[in-house]
């Protein structure tokens, strides 16, 4: 049975995230204990267990919610009595459900869960030494424990020892392999020794990460005695038995994810090998001064080492899908109360993040929430809650959520665009992802190149995945942004601009951004070097560029060191240089481009104001803890920022009342801010669903519309003043204009700068007609159901059709028309509704739409676009004679292949040389033909002669003149070819059965010769008519033509009869192959004579018919085909042969002749009194001598009745029309 793998995890990797932010949301104190020891949370059921001094274990739960706002109840919270020492080492049986924990005292527990109680189930108790290292392997049916005094016990499941060693040393961690049979201990000199499943050694794990330590560090300390802190593969958790259905025995193919083909590498291969399978380092072995070492393998040549300078390690943990490491521990060099640090490092050894735990003098711990978005790390007395909220590459451009994911099986990425109004989905593949940005309706996509044209290759995008333009680049894309008209990639000192190409541009636009040059610059120096294009080389600095943002005109960089610059899109040359904190991970401009908010490295968000010539850093608005934040796109001085679990909206100065929200801001305007839950997009990345996408509405419009909702039109409008906004303005205009309130709906587009809002309130004010007046406001306000209604109660329905035709829904307008007449109106709709259709590829209903409004130009190419060829066919045999469309319409059949129905169009119009030239081009050279002799035109035998000169040569071009000439109705030509082509083949020596298949092409060529004859002696009904048609086909065909068509299935019986002698041999039948060889002598002129008598004289020998075998024989050593040599080994073979067994005729049975009744011999092929040949079964080789037989209508040979069933076509020509 296949287990279900658990995968709970968002899919994210160091690839698809640019930075990780951190902040401590959650603390629980564990009373009862001075510190905790351990902490390690159940990936299946979300449980979490914690162990300290004094027995203190406990069990909690977080209630389950939204993974990132957290929860601030426990729906399980157990204290488990046992241990009296303090706890040391605490490990799960995930498949099983199982808790073991093991204390001070050496005694180890094993708890099991009943309705969320847990339950003691075993003790164990050594009383020797302390337990340091414990586990389940991976399916949770063993365990191993690892004493401090080198003993080691590997138990099952129910408690049974499967066996037991002293190590000769002292350990400090042990741990399992992901196939669960070998094992993997940690002295505590420092080395990592593996032990096979039954306890032999068999390797020492090579260390560098010790042999390669710094020179001081070396001095300072015995590394060889440094302790090592956490020895841990990675491999993907199995789901439980407890809540798995026990009736499924099958793994769902959804379901098996990049770590399960992971693990079913590592099971499969050979582990020396393993490291040509696998790239991404699983195994970690962390040490306490401050070193980790990351490998593939056991036996990796090439490790990774992560150090961390003055820093001591207390823990390291795998997240969920071992894409990133927790590790816990000191940095020395810090104050006291900050020396607590969380480090997130990824697979490959890069530092992700960090979070330091302030004000305590324990880090004892760390565990990984199930989705990969939180940890729970173990200080002092309490379990703090730290949540993570990666900086994912994503955008969101349009209404198009985009985001990107691993799939590490086809070793690719996946950029998924979900399109959120339409709810469609589009996935775009790219190797080698490196950056994403997007600005309104476009987005940027950079991967990594492996060609001659540059290193990276940057496509633009809409909203659908569908690539605009492209442009290659050396700049390495740390930083990607960009507006309407150009993008900017930067890395390192570098940035490179490029001016794209839209394609809804004029052509004065598409001139002026041509004439620019797309170029890479390095900061405060000019392009220098070579040019390659519109590429040039740079020489880099060290000052990295580490955040971009983008104006119309300009774009700022911000570097690591703090330096900020103000850079011209036009020429890329440097405007102005300011200072701004360092390490700027993230900024935007405001809608006007005079405010910045810049995020550091510490999620600390700060503004600044651009002046001419300085940059003014607006105090006391600085925010920490944020992880999303988005300027609002029509109000300068709004902008909407995430801080920890809180949504704030800051205007100005004074920040709104707080919004719980968990989502990545993607836009902020009309006070609505729209947020994404990337984190549960990327939980089930292939199927994306609109109820991760929320909008919420800050509070001045909440309140706006309260008032307003209530008709508190003063008080609405006397707060919108005091908090102007164009959303508020529109919503007063709006209510305004359904209570009939003009002069305040005028006010309101006044403050709105809306000229058209403006001219329609003095246009109403001229309406006396109150009814009228309500349905013009409601057109205005888009209630075009509600103005219909008025306008026809008032009975303007002209107003309606004006209403609907201004607003081009044509659909109505036909609706409101009457359905007779043949206006103009109702045919321009009609058109209009077709045009609708046509757009949108509904070819059918396009057509009609068309076909009613007598548009047949855009009916033609409908139809031609839908493939709708029958109604074209139609069409075609409508329209009158010499009709203008009757070319295009004989075009499109002709790029479809129908040769007859574009011929009829061709000529109905008059198009003689047309139709003549189709018929050539299709091949139809009988149809050419016949136009070419009713019309005079040109001789189509020299034309279809030259053509089919050309594709001749090889066999295989041979057999396209054959279909040439078989199209053209020249069937003897084509069996001529054919016959050729047998001819080459056997010279050749090919094999039977193709020479088999050659010869019965050409005969089936001659058979359709036969039956066109006869067709068209059926459409003669004069006797002398029909006989001079014989008379002159005869008369038309040369003597070698004339045996061609007699002699036709003569070279197919040939070798079908050949094959059918040596499968009689081969399958015992000797007396069948001795009959069939013998009528092989009727074809001594198409085979080889040799290999003739040589079949005959072995089959004769078989049987015993040495008198046929004797003059066999004779025949063989008067041919000139063999050598004096080997004619001497014939005679001698005779002469041994028949000195034995003389050659006198064998007694056979007798048959009956079908002409005289006269007895004939078993073998004998014809009657020897009335001379008559019987025909020969092509089932079995024998004599046919039944009265009643099976025939093959396409060949016309004869079988046995009772043979041929046997059979599912005709033996000879594989027909089945007579089956």
């Amino acid at each position: 049975m296949v287990r279900e793998l658990l995968r709970t995890m968002a899919k994210y990797n160091e690839k698809t995230i640019t930075s990780m932010g951190m902040y401590l949301s959650k603390k629980i104190g564990i009373p009862s204990t001075s510190e905790l020891n351990c902490i390690e949370w159940n990936q299946n059921r979300h449980f979490i267990a914690t162990g300290g001094t004094m027995g203190t274990l406990k069990i909690v739960r977080l209630e389950s919610g939204d993974t990132v706002k957290g929860s601030n109840s426990l729906s399980v919270n157990q204290a488990l009595d046992g241990h009296s020492g303090a706890i040391l080492c605490i490990a799960w049986n995930e498949v099983q459900q199982k808790l073991t924990t093991s204390d001070t005292n050496g005694l180890i527990i094993v708890w099991g869960v009943s309705n969320d109680f847990w339950n003691e189930e075993m003790i164990n108790n050594r009383n020797k030494s302390v337990v340091v290292g414990m586990g389940w392997n991976c399916d949770g049916t063993k365990i191993a424990i690892a004493y401090a005094d080198g003993q080691v016990i590997v138990g099952t499941l129910e408690g049974n020892r499967i066996w037991n060693k002293d190590l000769p040393t002292t350990l400090a961690r042990c741990e399992w392999a992901p196939d669960g049979n070998n094992l993997l201990f940690g002295t505590t000199d420092g080395e990592v020794h593996v032990y096979d499943s039954v306890g032999n050694f068999l390797q020492k794990i090579n260390m560098v990460a010790l042999e390669t330590v710094e020179m001081e560090t070396a001095l300072a300390r015995d590394l060889h005695r440094e302790p090592i802190v956490d020895i841990k593969w990675w491999y993907p958790t199995f789901k439980t038995k407890v809540e798995r259905d026990e009736s499924s025995t099958l793994l769902n193919e959804n379901i098996e994810s990049s770590a399960a083909l992971k693990l079913s590498k590592r099971q499969a291969i050979d582990r020396s090998q393993a490291d040509l399978y696998l790239t991404v380092r699983d195994f970690l072995v962390a040490y306490a001064h401050g070193v980790m070492q990351l490998m593939k393998v056991e036996n990796d040549q090439s490790p990774i080492i992560v150090r961390f300078p003055n820093f001591k390690i207390t823990c390291a943990r795998w997240a969920p899908n071992g894409s990133f490491i927790a590790v816990t521990g000191f940095q020395t060099d810090m104050p006291q109360n900050e020396q607590a640090v969380v480090h997130i490092v990824s697979a490959y050894g890069k530092m992700i993040s960090f979070l330091r735990v302030k004000e305590t003098k324990s880090l004892t711990g760390v565990a990984w929430d199930p989705s990969g978005l939180r940890i729970a790390v173990t200080t002092d007395s309490n379990v703090y809650f730290g949540n993570i909220r990666p900086q994912y590459k994503w955008g969101y451009c349009g209404h198009t959520v985009i985001y990107v994911y691993e799939r590490e099986d086809r070793n690719e990425f996946a950029v998924v665009f979900y399109e959120t109004k339409l709810e469609e989905v589009f996935t775009k593949s790219v190797t080698k992802f490196e950056q994403i940005a997007c600005h309104e309706s476009y987005c940027i996509l950079v991967n990594q190149q492996n060609d001659t044209n540059g290193t990276y290759f940057a496509q633009l995008c809409n909203g659908i995945g569908t690539a605009l333009d492209f442009k290659y680049t050396d700049v390495i894309p740390r930083c990607v942004t960009l507006n309407n008209s150009a993008a900017v990639i930067a890395g390192g000192e570098s940035y490179f601009i490029w001016h794209f190409v839209l394609p809804q541009r004029n052509s004065m636009n598409l001139a002026s951004n041509n004439g620019k040059e797309d170029l890479i610059y390095a900061l405060e120096n000019p392009p220098v070097g070579s040019d390659f294009g519109t590429r040039r080389k740079f020489q880099r600095g060290n000052d990295s560029i580490s955040a971009l943002c983008m104006a119309d005109t300009f774009f700022l960089a911000a570097c690591e060191s703090g330096a900020l610059f103000k850079i011209s899109i036009a020429d890329g040359s440097v405007l102005q240089r300011y200072s701004v904190p360092q390490n700027i991970e993230a900024m935007q401009m405001n809608c006007t481009f005079q405010r910045i908010a810049a995020l550091d490295n510490n999620n600390m968000l700060q503004f600044f104001e651009i002046g001419e010539n300085s940059l003014n850093k607006l105090q006391n608005l600085d925010r920490r803890d944020v992880w999303s934040f988005r300027w609002d796109s029509e109000k300068e001085d709004m902008i909407a920022l995430n801080e920890k679990t809180k949504m704030i909206v800051l205007k100005g100065t004074v920040a709104e009342e707080p919004v719980s929200s968990s989502g990545y801001i993607c836009s902020f305007r009309g006070l609505t801010v729209r947020t994404v839950l990337v984190d549960n997009f990327l939980l089930n990345p292939e199927h994306p669903e609109k109820k991760n996408v929320h909008d919420i509405e800050i509070k001045s419009l909440r309140d706006a519309k309260y008032l307003l909702e209530r008709m508190k039109i003063d008080e609405a409008t006397a707060f919108i003043e005091k908090n102007a906004h164009p959303k508020l303005w529109k919503l007063l205009a709006a209510v305004a204009l359904n209570k009939l309130d003009i002069s305040t709906a005028e006010h309101a587009y006044v403050k709105l700068g809306d000229y058209c809002g403006i001219n329609f309130c003095k246009r109403i004010s001229n309406i006396q007609n109150a009814e009228l007046k309500k349905a013009e406001i409601f057109a205005h306000l888009g209630k075009f159901d509600a103005a219909e209604k008025t306008y026809l109660g008032n009975d303007r329905r002209d107003l309606a059709l004006a209403m609907y035709t201004k607003n081009y829904d044509w659909v109505k307008v036909l609706q409101l028309l009457p359905t007779n007449g043949e206006d103009s109106l109702r045919l321009s709709a009609i058109k209009h509704v077709g045009d609708y259709f046509f757009e949108r590829h509904q070819w059918r209903d396009a057509a009609e739409k068309y076909e009613q409004c007598g548009d047949t130009d855009r009916r033609i190419e409908t139809l031609i676009r839908g493939n709708i060829y029958g109604e074209l066919e139609e069409l075609s045999r409508h329209l009158p004679d010499n009709h203008e469309y009757l070319e295009r319409i004989g075009d499109a059949f002709t790029a479809r292949g129908m040769c007859g129905q574009a011929v009829d169009c061709f000529l109905k119009c008059g198009l003689v040389k047309n139709a003549l030239q189709t018929c050539i081009q299709l091949n139809r050279w009988d149809q050419a033909d016949a136009i070419a002799k009713t019309h005079n035109l040109a001789n189509v035998d020299q034309m279809l002669a030259k053509y089919a000169e050309e594709v001749t040569g090889s066999n295989e071009r041979s057999l396209s003149a054959v279909q040439l000439y078989r199209r053209a109705g020249r069937l003897l030509d084509s069996a001529k070819i054919v016959f050729e082509i047998a001819e080459e083949e056997k010279k050749r020596s090919a094999p039977y059965m193709r020479l088999k298949k050659i010869h019965v092409l050409g005969a089936l060529l001659i058979e359709e010769l036969h039956n066109q004859q006869r067709s068209k002696k059926t459409h003669e009904n004069d006797t002398s008519a029909t006989l001079s048609g014989l008379l002159e086909e005869d008369m038309n065909v040369t003597v070698e033509e004339s045996r061609l068509i007699d002699n036709a299935w003569r070279g197919a019986e040939a070798y079908h009869f050949l094959m059918m002698t040596n499968r009689h041999l081969y399958q015992g039948n000797n007396q069948d192959a001795l009959r069939t060889a013998l009528v092989l002598l009727d074809y001594e002129g198409i085979l080889n004579t040799a290999e003739i008598y040589s079949l005959v004289a072995l089959s004769a020998c078989i049987v015993r018919q040495f008198l046929i075998c004797s003059k066999a024989m004779m025949k063989l050593e008067s041919l000139k085909d063999f050598s004096d040599d080997e004619r001497e080994a014939l005679r001698m073979l005779s002469m041994k042969l028949f000195s034995e067994f003389p050659p006198v005729e064998q007694r056979n049975s007798k048959m009956q002749c079908t002409s005289c009744e006269e007895h004939v011999g078993d073998y004998d092929l014809s009657c020897h009194k009335c001379e008559t040949k019987f025909p020969i079964c092509i089932a079995t080789g024998r004599a046919l001598l039944d009265y009643q037989f099976w025939l093959c209508l396409t060949c016309k040979h004869r079988a046995y009745e009772h043979e041929v069933v046997k059979f599912k076509a005709c033996p000879l020509c594989h027909s089945t029309a007579s089956f």
